[in-house]
């Protein structure tokens, strides 16, 4: 019997049982859904570095005074869009899971993503 690896990762990292949750599986028998990420054992390091980039990211750097913290919401905007598309369909979900929900003062969801 193959052993497969599996892995939650939490929105905001609290592992709280109200928390929503994505799950990263080897298992390529389960379902891919909304909530469920099919990938390869390889692949779960740099999904679960895009996922806490994700999390920490500040999604409202565009409003800052600061053109320090400016400069750097743009720089890091630039590096999540290349680990986004390094990690296809996967990294659009992540994504998808992290951007806020009140997205005022927020990128477009399009500059982040690559080809869209």
């Amino acid at each position: 019997m193959e052993e497969h690896l599996e892995q939650k990762i939490y929105r905001y990292n609290r592992n709280i049982e109200t928390e929503k949750f994505i799950t990263l599986t080897t298992n390529s028998e389960e379902i891919e859904d909304d909530s469920t990420i099919v990938c390869k054992p390889e692949e779960i390091e740099g999904l679960l570095e895009l996922a806490n980039n994700l999390r920490k990211h500040d999604w409202t750097f565009e409003m800052s005074d600061d053109h320090r913290y400016w400069r750097a919401g743009t720089e890091e905007l630039s590096r999540l869009r290349s680990l986004i598309a390094r990690h296809g369909s996967a990294g659009k979900k992540l994504f998808h899971f992290f951007y806020p929900e009140d997205s005022r003062g927020s990128h477009r969801k399009e500059d982040y993503l690559p080809g869209d």
